[in-house]
Order: C-alpha cells, then structure tokens, then sequence
C-alpha cells in the first residue's frame, strides 16, 4: 500500500510569524503521527517547522527544493530537518513538482507562492485545507473556490489536529483506524516508543 504524501505549504522564514511556525510544526508532527510522509519546500518558516515536527514525531520529511545543489539551498535558506532533499534546479518552478507529488495539501499563512500551490491543488481537485488564524492566503482562501469553476471548495480548519483529522477522514480514514509505518500497519494512536524513536530509512 503506497503511503500518501501531504504537502505542507506556507510562509517563508521572512515572513513568518510566531503563530504560523508552530501551526506549521503542529502539522507536521500531527501528519507524522498519523503516518503520513510530510513534503514541503525545503526552505526556512513553515517548510522549516513542518519538517522538524514531522522528524520530532518519527515521521519522514521530503523536500523538494528550488536549488541546483546543497551550497546554493544553503545559500537560500534550507532547513535541516528534511530527511531526504530533492534539489531541482528549477527555482520556484519547484511548485509543479511539489503539487503534484502531494496527495493532499495543508496552506498555513503564506503569500504568493502558497496562492499559487493552492491553485495548483484547487485545479488538480486534491483536498486543499487553509488552517483558520493562520494569517496570510490561509484566512482568505478558507471556505472559498478560488474561481468560477468550482472545482472545488478550499476546505477549512481549526487547527493542525483538525487538519490532519479532515485529511484522514477524505482518505476513508478515522482516528482509530489503522495507519501505514515503516511498511506495516500499526495504529496510529498506540505507536511503539522503539518506532516513535527510530528514525526511518530515506526513500
């Protein structure tokens, strides 16, 4: 059973507030916790927070970043939490392949760049949740289709937990179902320390 890939997309570190890096963290540690593979941009602020929630909840971390090589991604701010790195090359054309590796989206805050890959999920018709109060394109795409089409409505949430749990129940999941880790099928809510703790191999 292939194990999805949520996208978590939002404000870079220079326009990141507080509040958003640890919504960010939160959605990563919570998609971690209930088996899912985190991708995100690479880069500082959300993608950063993203990242280290997913590794602080034993999850695997993937991103896919706008730069040729490691020196020019550390010369443009890179996280250190992503467990595997994709550099492309391709600058924020990197938002394609983001999307459409992503079998869903989360949008905390943001600014263009989070517009533009909730677009990308809005025209692909995967679920695109905008998490409440987190400033940015979040609290104004929220509830809303973003054109006359209506491919479909960009969903909403409370909070990261709540996030997770809208993503869960799209899939055909509950809280108390059970969840893919490491290949096997465990539930979620009563992982093991020994797999909390180890680190997973890179893809």
């Amino acid at each position: 059973m292939r194990r999805k890939l949520v996208m978590v997309s939002g404000s870079g570190g220079e326009h990141c507030s507080k509040k958003a890096w640890k919504i960010g963290y939160d959605c990563g540690f919570e998609l971690a916790k209930a088996g899912f593979i985190v991708i995100q941009g690479s880069r500082d602020g959300v993608m950063e927070a993203a990242a280290k929630g997913c590794r602080d909840a034993g999850g695997l971390s993937i991103g896919i970043s706008p730069s040729a090589d490691e020196k020019e991604a550390r010369a443009n701010r890179m996280n250190d939490y992503s467990d595997v790195v994709i550099f492309t090359g391709i600058g924020f054309a990197r938002n394609q392949i983001l999307c459409y590796s992503a079998d869903a989206i989360l949008t905390v805050g943001g600014g263009i760049g989070s517009w533009h890959e909730a677009s990308l999920g809005y025209y692909r018709k995967i679920p695109v949740v905008a998490i409440l109060g987190s400033g940015g394109i979040a609290d104004q795409i929220a509830g809303k289709h973003l054109d006359e089409r209506k491919l479909g409505k960009i969903l909403s949430a409370k909070n990261a937990k709540d996030a997770v749990a809208i993503v869960r129940r799209l899939f055909g999941e509950s809280d108390e179902s059970k969840s893919p880790v490491n290949g096997k099928i465990q539930r979620s809510s009563r992982r093991s320390k020994k797999t909390k703790n180890k680190r997973r191999n890179p893809i």
